[in-house]
């Protein structure tokens, strides 16, 4: 160093090819060169004079070797590429500094020195020992030679080096196929073990960074069973691992293997063993114990950085996703196979079941049908006739249910016969003719004869017509019912066309299925099995037929019916066949009947005597029932001790009660339009209907239906059947009741002052506590929630750090500098969506009281600061002015980051209302306390509104254009009040909000 200075200080033109150049520079001119192969530096050649000066003043990682001994010069871009061979490299040979590698980049350095051309390579992979390992690591390299007119011989004086590193580039590239590999091997395993293997399969293709691994499935949580590996050979035996460690934390354990117990591991291609290995529990938040263990281990020439670590987590939560997958979709097979078993049962049921109802039915039906045409009508004409049709309608429902376990049995029996479509089909819509007359509607039927018989069912086809009529008429109110029949191409067509209210798009594709009901469609009436058009469809299967509708609400349904001609395309031991089962026809009447019963009628039905005679009555009772046949049998049976007035439905029901009040409703469930529970709300939620007395009619039993209607309000509820004699009885003590709480009401008031007010409490004490539980409950669901968000929110953050860092490693030093700004806010943004997601387990804590403050002297105007420069994006893209004059320090004992929240809740809300109007921020110091005003001029708050604003969910300003959770102003009250202080709203004059904050400086003051 002396004899440098020295010729520096002696000729300082001798060393202005070092001039400049940073640290190297420096370095440069305080070696003594005298002392190397090259000499000092006033004899060195003006090609080796310009070129270290080039190399000095370039922003691009270079390096320069000169005369036969190589001796190298570099800059400070390539000093990272050395490593720890710093500073020792400079001036050193090029043999005896890269040793390691001089095979390998030796020949492509000597070849230009010879006078051969430039040599170079797009990925250059090397292992170098610039640390303290042998390092994996890829270059983009050009050597160029550098000629010297000086040299005899090759006229090249040196060879330059430009050198680029994409080591980061590479390995995070093959991280990525890795886990994408992963991702797609994973996706469709059928079972946790297949998850495991087909993970081990993935990463098996990548051996550089994953040398080997193992997977181990815990069973009853605490046996590991080992269930794939990869790397191993087949066969052997794999070491025992800590796994313990790693699954009680659910930490990733790091392993040194270097222990004797481990014995030989596999090498990978570097033909090395592991030094160290991870062990990663696979567990997923929301579950009690781990699935199981990932083994991985690291690759002996890559450092254990974060990117590399993020690699091993990310493969982990993907198996963690692949394991939770099949065990889902296990789940789902056997539910599935339970569901078939189940099918089974309910479809033997219905058929054991429908079998049972026939006999009783038929011993029902036959004396009917005797004592009907008998003369005399011993037992009543109309009551008779009542009892004849309901009879008809359940064996209908009886044979539909039979129809339809057959179906689901495969034990339908068809016999194809050769008919002539046009006069039967006819002649079936025909009967409908005076049901849809009387209500009001025209049919209209149109049947072409084919120009040959179709091969039906008989009875089957009758069902399909019957139904599809029937359908028409139960949803159609005005105009008309049109019946077609034609050929149409290789096909009879036949279609029913009505203009009743129509059907959603929505629900179009779903009135084939079986038990679906179009929901709140105005209908005729409520009741029916939803299976009618189900089992028209499955008819129309067994013809080789299909079926479709189409429809516009308001404007009516056109369903139509395909089947093909001839019988080609019929089993041809069903054409003609007897069948051995049970025929389920009915014809035509059970369906009339059914009609019918849909159609209001003011004839009131004859009820046998009671022991009480008919007597006149100035007690209302007013009774709603969509069923005609019932709700004439129950006007009769109760206008004989009381006026009843009948209705057809619950909209009809509220507006007889808000014409004239009755003193009782007796009204049934089930009934189009408004039901009896919505009629029940309806009368509860008006003042001067709710304290009428309601009786609930329903066929729906069992406690959840019973309280479900008490619920509602409703005073009693009743299951169908029941006596006569139980429906008066009940009717007259909720009549009994209503007339009794009237007289006693003023008596009940004056000993609730008493003795009631106790009650009261105990009750409102009971209530509470129940709320407390449930409240409980809803907590640790939203706690659990908001576990498995965080988890599966940061597994995309944890690939973004990732991807932010191999971005900045990758970049050469000159562009770096340029973007190294932009990549810290991105890496800052990342950070701050992280600190969100973990907000978002301490919103549980938030809402129970439970918020902790970490508090320790801050000066809150940094704090403020801070905080309006990261919002200026936001104010910007708003178009707001947003304006902080910092005062001197306010210093306190604050929790900076709840505090930070707090202001930048207060920052957003500002920059969305404020209406791109500014927005002025203040801070200063009284009386011991922090005062921070935020203060815009937009929207501003009602008076009404300043309080609940600050409530849950509260967003007093319409949400439709300014969108918002309204969780961020009760988050801010939370952390200021946590903090001793409190937060307030007021009017900005000329308009605008004004949030004011005040918080305690001293720590004694604050609340944790």
């Amino acid at each position: 160093m002396a004899k440098a200075t020295a010729e520096w200080a002696a000729d300082p033109n001798s060393l202005e090819c070092l001039a400049g150049g940073g640290d190297m520079g420096a370095m440069m001119r305080q070696r003594d060169w005298s002392q190397t192969p090259l000499g000092p530096v006033s004899g060195w050649s003006q090609p080796l004079r310009s070129m270290v000066g080039l190399v000095l003043r370039n922003r691009f990682p270079l390096s320069l070797w000169w005369g036969p001994e190589l001796v190298q010069f570099y800059n400070d871009p390539f000093r990272p590429i050395l490593g720890d061979k710093h500073p020792s490299a400079l001036g050193q040979s090029g043999g005896e500094c890269w040793a390691e590698i001089w095979d390998i980049i030796g020949p492509m350095i000597e070849g230009p020195f010879a006078g051969g051309p430039a040599t170079g390579s797009e990925d250059l992979s090397l292992l170098i020992h610039r640390s303290d390992f042998f390092e994996e690591t890829h270059f983009r390299v050009a050597y160029s030679p550098v000629p010297d007119e000086s040299v005899a011989g090759t006229g090249v004086g040196g060879v330059l080096a430009t050198v680029s590193e994409t080591t980061a580039q590479v390995q995070s590239e093959r991280q990525r196929r890795t886990l994408q590999a992963l991702g797609v091997c994973a996706a469709g395993a059928k079972a946790e073990q297949d998850a495991c293997e087909n993970a081990a399969a993935a990463l098996a293709g990548n051996p550089a960074d994953v040398p080997f691994s193992l997977f181990y499935l815990l069973e009853e949580g605490t046996h590991a069973r080992l269930v794939a590996s990869s790397g191993f050979p087949v066969g052997s035996s794999p070491p025992s691992w800590p796994l313990a460690a790693a699954i009680a934390p659910r930490q990733v354990v790091v392993v040194e293997t270097r222990d004797s117990r481990f014995g030989a591991l596999p090498t990978g291609p570097w033909e090395e063993a592991p030094r160290s290995a991870l062990v990663l529990p696979l567990a997923a938040p929301d579950q009690e114990h781990p699935y199981g263990v990932l083994i991985a281990g690291i690759s002996p020439h890559r450092a254990l950085d974060q990117g590399y670590r993020s690699f091993f987590e990310l493969a982990a939560a993907q198996v963690v996703t692949a394991i939770r997958n099949a065990r889902a979709f296990e789940e789902e097979r056997k539910r599935a196979e339970a569901l078939v078993k189940l099918d089974r049962a309910k479809t033997a049921f219905f058929s054991n079941v429908s079998h049972e109802f026939r006999t009783p039915l038929a011993l029902m039906i036959g004396p009917l049908e005797d004592a009907l045409a008998s003369p005399s009508h011993a037992l009543g004409g109309e009551a008779l006739e009542m009892a004849h049709r309901n009879s008809l309608r359940l064996l209908k429902l009886v044979n539909s249910l039979l129809d339809f376990a057959r179906m689901e049995a495969g034990r339908v029996e068809a016999s194809y016969q050769a008919t002539d479509l046009a006069p039967l089909t006819a002649d079936l819509a025909s009967q409908f003719r005076a049901t849809l007359e009387k209500g009001g509607l025209r049919l209209v039927v149109n049947t072409e004869p084919p120009a040959s018989p179709a091969f039906v069912d008989r009875e089957m086809w009758e069902k399909i017509v019957l139904n599809l009529l029937s359908n028409a008429f139960k949803h159609t109110f005005h105009g008309e019912v049109v019946v077609q029949l034609a050929e149409v191409g290789e096909a009879i067509e036949l279609t029913v066309r009505d203009t009743g209210i129509g059907i959603h798009e929505d629900e179009l594709s779903h009135v084939f299925d079986r038990f679906y009901r179009v929901r709140g469609a105005r209908t005729r009436s409520h009741e029916g099995t939803g299976i009618g058009l189900a089992l028209v469809k499955d008819l129309v299967k067994l013809h080789g037929g299909h079926i479709q509708a189409q429809s516009r609400v308001g404007e009516g349904t056109c369903v139509t019916v395909s089947i093909p001609k001839g019988s080609a395309h019929l089993p041809a031991d069903r054409i003609e066949a007897v069948k051995s089962v049970a025929s389920t026809a009915i014809g035509s009447a059970a369906f009339i009947n059914d009609a019918i019963s849909w159609l209001p009628s003011d004839t009131a039905a004859t009820v046998p005597a009671l022991q009480e005679a008919p007597s006149a009555s100035t007690v209302r009772v007013l009774l709603a029932d969509d069923n005609a046949d019932m709700r004439e049998y129950l006007r009769g049976l109760l206008s004989q001790t009381w006026t009843v007035e009948a209705v057809a439905d619950g909209w009809q029901a509220l507006e007889a009660v808000r014409r004239q009040r009755p003193q009782l409703l007796v009204a049934d469930v089930m009934m189009p339009g408004l039901d009896g529970l919505g009629l029940t709300r309806a009368l509860r939620a008006d003042p001067t209907t709710r304290g009428l007395p309601i009786i609930l009619l329903s066929a729906r039993t069992g406690e959840e239906a019973i309280t479900e209607g008490l619920a509602t309000g409703a005073n009693d509820y009743m299951v169908k059947p029941f006596s006569a004699r139980e429906l008066l009885a009940r009717v007259r003590v909720q009549l009994e009741i209503a007339r009794g709480q009237e007289s006693a009401r003023e008596h009940a008031l004056t000993q609730l002052r008493t003795q009631g007010e106790m009650q009261r409490l105990r009750e409102a004490a009971a209530v509470h506590v129940e709320r407390e539980r449930v409240l409980s409950e809803a907590v640790q669901a939203r706690d659990d929630f908001l576990s498995v968000a965080s988890h599966e929110l940061k597994t995309p953050l944890a690939t973004l750090n990732l991807q932010l860092a191999t971005l900045e490693r990758s970049l050469p030093t000159e562009v770096r500098a340029q973007v190294s700004k932009r990549i810290e806010g991105a890496q800052r943004q990342a950070q701050r969506v992280g600190g969100l997601v973990d907000l978002l387990l301490d919103v549980s804590r938030v809402a129970s009281g439970r918020l902790h403050l970490r508090l320790a002297p801050v000066d809150l105007s940094r704090v403020v600061l801070a905080c309006v420069e990261e919002a200026r994006t936001e104010f910007s893209q708003a178009g707001c002015a947003l304006t902080f004059e910092p005062p001197a320090p306010v210093v306190g004992q604050f929790d900076q980051v709840r505090v930070g929240q707090l202001i930048l809740n207060l920052l957003s809300n500002a920059a969305k209302y404020a209406r791109a109007r500014p927005v002025e921020v203040r801070l200063w110091e009284v009386h011991g306390r922090a005062r921070l005003e935020v203060m815009d001029h937009g929207v501003g708050v009602l008076p009404e509104d300043r309080e609940p604003i600050f409530q849950r969910f509260e967003r007093r300003v319409s949400a439709r254009h300014f969108g918002g959770l309204g969780l961020g102003l009760w988050v801010s009250r939370q952390v200021a009040e946590a903090h001793g202080g409190s937060i307030s709203i007021s009017e900005t004059p000329g308009g605008g909000a004004t949030f004011t904050v005040d918080l305690p400086l001293g720590a004694a003051e604050a609340v944790s």
